[in-house]
């Protein structure tokens, strides 16, 4: 999909639309009952479906949509595909950041969003923080960055 060819709102329903019945039972397989896969896999495609409506804004995943997130990237062939069919491009997730400062915006934008576009009201705390080692790292939604708004 060219840049020129992308369409927001075609993105995000194409997000609402697809099939993530896998992702719920593989959250189930590794713990989660059938409550909280269900709401992980809900807030992992609200959260897909932000992206959409926000290509080149920094996304931070609810904590419960990073795990459906996680399990999606597992399965790298078909996470690739999928991203591409929905997207037209590849999406990634960046595990570590520069500084507090940008992770906190990235929060206070998704925290936001998520209140404005489906009415979820959720706290800083709701959100995923990846930490590797004793540095300061976070989970992140980029574009490709070959892909421009």
């Amino acid at each position: 999909m060219a840049i020129m060819d992308y369409n927001a709102q075609a993105a995000s329903e194409r997000v609402a639309t697809m099939d993530f019945t896998f992702l719920a039972r593989r959250l189930e397989t590794i713990g989660e009952t059938a409550e909280t896969s269900a709401e992980a896999v809900s807030l992992y495609r609200q959260f897909l479906q932000l992206h959409a409506e926000n290509p080149q804004q920094p996304l931070v995943p609810p904590q419960a949509a990073d795990r459906a997130w996680h399990e999606h990237i597992l399965y790298t062939r078909r996470y690739d595909a999928d991203m591409k069919a929905l997207f037209g491009h590849s999406v990634h997730h960046v595990p570590d950041v520069e500084d507090a400062s940008t992770y906190e915006a990235a929060v206070a934008f998704t925290r936001e969003a998520f209140k404005g576009r489906f009415g979820v009201d959720m706290k800083a705390g709701d959100f995923a923080m990846c930490i590797r080692a004793s540095d300061f790292a976070m989970c992140i939604l980029t574009a490709d960055e070959r892909v421009a708004a």
